[in-house]
């Protein structure tokens, strides 16, 4: 049992150590517009050809990019899919209950933008502008 477990602990060293934890892509980036992060947007990863695979997440305060990647992201082409709304008459959708209902009366707007990218195993650092993006309007 004991030689097992050292067995165990040793390929998990060697693996470390060769690079088997990078066979998956992770993001490390921003959603900004201009200078302004784009904060509580929807984000999601759809990859090329294959709309039904998609790993979502959002933008935190700073529009820092958290994708629920717990069982990795394979390399390749994606199309990352952001969804921001707003009311109207053009101002920010409202926090909490008060934005839920205004997604769900009408009375917000869903804007939807795309950017084209190739992840690669290992950390992907995107800087990404919706000024950049592909315009999808609704959704």
């Amino acid at each position: 049992m004991k030689s097992q477990v050292w067995l165990v602990c040793m390929l998990s060293v060697l693996c470390l150590g060769s690079g088997c934890g990078d066979q998956f892509a992770t993001i490390d980036g921003t959603i900004m517009l201009g200078e302004s992060p784009i904060s509580g947007a929807g984000v999601y990863l759809e990859p090329d050809g294959n709309s039904e695979d998609k790993f979502f997440g959002l933008t935190l305060d700073d529009g820092e990019i958290q994708i629920d990647t717990r069982d990795g992201i394979p390399p390749g082409q994606y199309d990352i899919v952001v969804v921001t709304y707003k009311m109207r008459d053009g101002s920010p959708l409202p926090l909490g209950e008060q934005g839920d209902a205004a997604k769900e009366s009408g009375r917000a707007i869903k804007q939807v933008y795309v950017f084209k990218t190739e992840l690669k195993s290992g950390v992907n650092k995107l800087e990404l502008d919706i000024k950049q993006a592909e315009k999808r309007g609704r959704r």
